[in-house]
């Protein structure tokens, strides 16, 4: 459909089916289709993620992959990560992060519903955090929960799941970004995550 309305307005025929085959396999990993993401999700195991732009002329970072240039207020992206990572940005941006149903991975889970969840921007982490965890039939035993914290370096002893500390031994670098990630399992129920630390935690479940 495209090719011929390009040849007419000139555009050689050879220029304008490579045109067409370029932005085809672009495709697979810009607005609106971006279909690769979620394939790598499944191989490797990590998660997709979107960040949006809230201003013109946005650059986003993520760990080691290709910055991604956002030139307009809306305009979005979608990646996959399989570790902790820092992303930044030369503007504010929505960032989200999805989860993958159970099914996803396994025809034979049963448990995990796709979700998605806003990340929290580092400098709005707040020094207290409620959150519950509740699966429906917990008797079965394959039902289990977990919580994500993100803490600056240095505030890894600070943090309190449930009144007890956190071992600082659960944690890890997140690489070049002075953060420190942790993943815990957590019971079926209402918890608290505390810190004294002013910077607060970061908690996602």
């Amino acid at each position: 459909v495209a090719a011929p309305a390009l040849i007419q307005v000139g555009v050689p025929d050879f220029a304008a089916h490579m045109f067409i085959f370029y932005y085809a396999v672009l495709s697979e990993v810009s607005p609106p289709t971006a279909l690769s993401p979620f394939a790598a999700a499944a191989i490797t195991g990590g998660d997709p993620y979107k960040v949006v732009a809230t201003a013109d002329s946005t650059t986003v970072a993520a760990g080691a992959l290709p910055r991604i240039q956002l030139a307009l207020r809306g305009d979005w992206q979608e990646f996959q990560l399989d570790a902790s990572t820092a992303i930044t940005s030369n503007k504010p941006v929505l960032l989200a992060q999805f989860a993958n149903s159970a099914m996803w991975d396994s025809d034979t889970n049963e448990y995990g519903d796709a979700g998605m969840t806003l990340l929290t921007p580092t400098n709005r982490f707040a020094q207290c955090h409620l959150f519950t965890s509740d699966i429906l039939d917990e008797d079965d035993g394959n039902a289990r929960s977990f919580v994500n914290l993100t803490v600056h370096a240095g505030a890894e002893r600070t943090v309190t799941l449930d009144g007890a500390v956190v071992p600082d031994t659960s944690f890890h670098a997140v690489p070049g970004s002075g953060l420190l990630a942790a993943q815990l399992e957590v019971s079926n129920d209402a918890h608290r995550v505390e810190t004294n630390e002013p910077r607060g935690v970061g908690v996602t479940a």
